[in-house]
């Protein structure tokens, strides 16, 4: 996925949804970790077709077919139309992001990664937690109320997972109260001879900022790939 752009609604929190790719250059990585990201960074403007599934809790599902050779897309089921204004924009909005050269690729997450620390491990993953840069500095060990995971498969030196959870509500001040927050990437290596791809991004959020409701939750899947030369 392209660097998100976009912050999370609990970046004052913990982090940003769409890593930022101005975080400082020095930032060091674990050896695999920065390996499999180093694969994604030499071919970041990779194009790729896809069939994107937009699922909303008690909508109807929306597949949609992206062209990357002609730069398309192509409704196949489902009526975005019928879905609320905050489901159909962020509908539209991944139709936007995800469909750039590189969207579907982990090259710009380098910036979203900070103190990288290796916690678990067995003879296929390695398992990392980290910070964002987001997080302020006065908040910086938020390890009793956020799990985060960076899930290496040392099998195939790639990055399968990208992961924030809220362990419990929490609250900063009167400006961010959470109830629940997921925020949850995956990606295969679909093609040899490329980066891994994203399969699936799921996000869920509930909770109060300033003066008004945060409830929302979404995921999409992604597939059938289809490398454009």
């Amino acid at each position: 996925m392209k660097p998100f752009s976009l912050i999370c609604i609990i970046a004052l929190a913990f982090a940003a949804i769409y890593p930022p790719s101005g975080f400082a250059a020095q930032n060091t990585l674990p050896p695999l970790l920065d390996k499999a990201l180093k694969e994604a960074e030499a071919q970041s403007d990779l194009r790729v077709s896809y069939t994107m599934t937009f699922l909303w809790p008690g909508e109807e599902d929306i597949v949609s077919r992206y062209d990357a050779k002609q730069k398309n897309w192509s409704l196949i089921s489902g009526n975005p139309k019928a879905l609320p204004r905050k489901a159909r924009n962020k509908y539209n909005k991944f139709k936007r992001i995800e469909s750039v050269p590189g969207g579907l690729v982990y090259a710009d997450y380098r910036g979203s990664i900070k103190s990288a620390m290796q916690v678990e491990e067995n003879s296929e993953e390695i398992a990392f937690s980290f910070t964002s840069p987001q997080t302020p500095s006065d908040i910086e060990d938020l390890s009793d109320t956020v799990r985060t995971r960076l899930i290496v498969d040392r099998r195939d030196n790639i990055m399968s997972e990208y992961s924030i959870h809220a362990l419990k509500p929490f609250s900063r001040g009167p400006a961010l109260s959470m109830n629940e927050f997921s925020y949850v990437h995956t990606f295969e290596r679909v093609f040899e001879d490329t980066p891994p791809l994203m399969t699936k991004a799921y996000c869920n959020a509930k909770g109060r900022r300033f003066f008004s409701t945060i409830d929302e939750e979404y995921t999409l899947l992604f597939s059938d790939f289809q490398k454009v030369m």
